[in-house]
């Protein structure tokens, strides 16, 4: 969560029925939210068409993105491609209802490769920048060349991880 969260959320009180014609609001507005808050802020807008894409919501119209699949494909692709076998991972929240399919599709596809997979190297997030940061400080710091790579359950954390070793001189 940083100051750009709350700019960006404004946004929504400006959303009526007098300026727009429908939405597609993507499932990350309730990434830090209790899962009941969603279904609350979508019914604001019940005058409008609307659907949700991420997880399913009652009473909403969603459609599902499968990341496990993108998620499982990144880390073939570092497999074959690039011939790593130590892939850190930085897991989503574990209360969080995509924790566990995406840790699934790493854990799968190291697997599938004959990889072991680390304990040590899966590091927990909690779907910010700021987590994705210090999980990447931590396996730089822990692990140091030991780790080749460095995968995220999300978008957020995976941008930390960026900055963290962009901060380091790692491009």
């Amino acid at each position: 969560y940083n100051e750009f969260d709350t700019q960006r959320n404004i946004l929504y009180e400006l959303v009526t029925d007098h300026i727009v014609n429908g939405l597609v609001i993507l499932g990350t507005i309730n990434t830090y939210a209790p899962m009941h808050k969603p279904i609350e802020f979508y019914q604001r807008y019940s005058s409008l068409p609307l659907v949700h894409i991420g997880l399913p919501l009652e009473n909403i119209p969603t459609v599902m993105a499968t990341a496990e699949a993108g998620l499982y494909a990144a880390v073939v692709h570092l497999i074959r491609a690039h011939h790593y076998h130590r892939i850190a991972f930085i897991n989503s929240p574990e209360n969080r209802p995509m924790a566990r399919p995406r840790y699934q599709a790493y854990a799968q596809a190291l697997t599938d490769y004959g990889i072991a997979i680390d304990p040590a190297i899966v590091i927990a997030g909690d779907w910010t920048v700021h987590s994705g940061g210090v999980a990447g400080e931590r396996r730089l710091d822990h692990h140091k060349a030991d780790v080749q790579a460095i995968c995220a359950s999300n978008d957020n954390m995976a941008l930390g991880a960026l900055a963290a070793l962009q901060a380091r001189g790692i491009h």
